[in-house]
């Protein structure tokens, strides 16, 4: 009975998903430590106070001190007294609505980065994992497959970068409605992964809607193809868009002030070369050059592996007796990927096509086209749709063509080239986050006999910059600002909001005593044009309604120095 109970459960796929999910995590804690896993250590997510990840976590602190608003995504302390959108703090959207509705019972110092972090590196495996499961029983190359999925360059490089942009899980769940379609030969599931995928695309970060919406128009040709489904094809294009666009509204993506549109649209784009341009990250191959600093968002290095698994499996499949009945038996799967590739490539390139550091092409569009791809600036990142599709090919291929046994020899060989080529990199990652980080925050200790009343007061509730302050500062301030429940007019976003001057105007002509203004050097003449009171505090030209006790108030002399 034992043995027969064993036998099931070495039999059971279930088996497969929990080894490359244990070999995820391993993966994970190496690179990251256990450390960022404590979800009331936050002092790692502003140590570096100039990277996007202070300003995911600095975005989920704002939205759960705010109060629920409708839609659900908004908060005011961030660009008082306008709304801002969680989303436009790339803080994991879904994440940062759950953790809120749970707020009452957290703690008081609490983040899901960590969270978020592990379980991308564990559906990354997962996911790759069932896709090549569809075209081999052979547990070992189903692990060893999945092991280059987890160690992907692209992956791990915005991990804690732009951290909701690692969710690339969902680009691989989507590319397994087109390797695996057979699975959808029901309509209902077909509408109802896809309104899934729809929901979730919008819920983790904007991007992936464009991303796995060029994957759908692959998924309706094959819909087509092979079942002449038009009409019902249009109809999960439809419910894709409807929901993914309902959930964006319902987070507040679409209220009035946002600016869609960015500087770096044709310069943040995808070169020719990024499939081969390790950007760093190689210890064989040397950089490439780039057209600008901007196509490092098109960063989709293959790595050494991942070039040698590609190499191998091409010329396998063109000397291989067996190619006309695999083209024959996946026609309809080669068609769809064909068409996405395609697609994703025109939109990654953007209008203007580089090769290294020259300019092949550079297309006039009408103004319309150009603002609204222009809205997607980072056009580069949809390269990744090339680099998930070759990596699934390649593995399939290599199943397919070769002996078991020297398919496992080949893929252990390409993964053992791959973990050392990328190592450095991940070495680098491991020292960067291995020790636990004591923050002392700036306002805490330096001028303490200020900011702390400051901070206890139960008048002052809003810091009013004079101007846009970016970098440490911005966010160190940020941090302390929110930590005493005070809210901010001004933050940085992934898209810039219009609000912020006449915000500033508005409130600098009827200023109170809940309003605090903080000018610089630069715009100390301003300072005359407003009745306040003003103090030297810090770098700092602090204006208030009222006075401050034991602090010297500026006088006219200051000003005309």
């Amino acid at each position: 009975m034992n043995m027969k109970r064993l036998k099931r459960i070495y039999a059971s796929p279930w088996l497969t998903y929990m080894i490359v999910s244990m070999i995820a995590i391993i993966g994970f804690v190496y690179i990251y430590g256990v450390h960022v896993l404590n979800p009331t250590y936050t002092d790692w997510l502003i140590k570096d106070a100039h990277y996007d990840l202070s300003q995911h976590y600095l975005g989920w602190k704002a939205y759960r001190n705010g109060d629920w608003t409708f839609p659900i995504g908004n908060t005011d302390y961030l660009l008082y007294p306008s709304k801002t959108s969680v989303i436009f703090t790339d803080s994991i959207p879904c994440l940062a609505v759950l953790f809120k509705l749970l707020s009452p019972v957290l703690p008081e110092e609490f983040q899901y980065f960590g969270l978020w972090g592990i379980m991308c590196f564990v559906l990354q495996a997962v996911v790759s994992a069932k896709i090549i499961s569809h075209f081999t029983d052979s547990r070992i190359l189903i692990i060893l497959a999945s092991i280059l999925f987890i160690s992907s360059p692209c992956m791990i490089r915005k991990m804690y970068g732009h951290t909701a942009l690692a969710g690339q899980w969902i680009l691989l769940l989507a590319l397994y409605s087109l390797f695996c379609y057979k699975e959808y030969t029901s309509c209902k599931k077909g509408y109802l992964v896809w309104a899934m995928l729809g929901i979730l695309t919008a819920s983790v970060h904007i991007y992936f809607i464009l991303m796995c919406g060029i994957v759908l128009l692959g998924y309706c040709l094959e819909d087509i193809i092979t079942n002449k489904r038009i009409m019902l094809t249009i109809k999960t294009l439809a419910i894709y868009l409807f929901c993914a666009g309902g959930m964006v509204l319902f987070l507040g993506g679409g209220e009035g002030g946002i600016n869609i549109v960015a500087d770096g649209f044709r310069k943040m784009s995808f070169n020719l070369n990024a499939l081969f341009n390790p950007q760093g990250w190689s210890c064989i191959y040397q950089d490439l050059p780039l057209y600008s600093d901007g196509q490092y968002e098109g960063f989709s290095y293959l790595g050494a592996g991942g070039i040698l698994l590609l190499t191998v499996s091409m010329a396998a499949f063109l000397i291989c007796m067996k190619k006309k009945r695999m083209l024959s038996r996946y026609y309809s799967e080669i068609a769809a990927v064909s068409v996405v590739m395609i697609l994703a490539l025109i939109t990654a390139l953007s209008p203007t096509v580089t090769m290294g550091n020259n300019v092949l092409y550079d297309f006039s569009l009408p103004a319309v086209i150009e603002k609204y791809w222009g809205a997607f600036r980072a056009t580069g990142r949809v390269g990744w749709i090339l680099f998930y599709i070759l990596l699934l090919g390649s593995s399939i291929v290599l199943s397919k063509v070769f002996d078991r046994r020297i398919a496992i020899a080949l893929l252990s060989f390409c993964v053992a080239i791959q973990i050392y080529d990328i190592h450095n990199g991940l070495v680098e990652r491991h020292n960067q986050y291995k020790d636990r980080v004591i923050l002392e925050t700036v306002y805490e200790n330096k001028y303490a006999d200020f900011w702390e009343p400051v901070g206890s007061s139960d008048i002052i509730k809003h810091i009013m910059f004079a101007q846009p302050v970016t970098g440490i500062n911005l966010y160190a301030f940020a941090d302390w600002a929110l930590e005493h429940d005070k809210t901010l007019n001004y933050f940085y976003f992934a898209r810039q909001y219009d609000d912020f001057e006449d915000n500033l105007k508005a409130a600098l002509e009827e200023p109170d005593d809940t309003q605090l203004f903080l000018f610089t050097e630069d715009n100390k003449m301003q300072c005359l044009q407003h009745d306040l009171n003003y103090y030297l505090v810090d770098d700092y030209i602090v204006g208030y309604t009222g006075t401050f006790e034991h602090w010297e108030q500026l006088t006219e002399n200051y000003f005309a120095e």
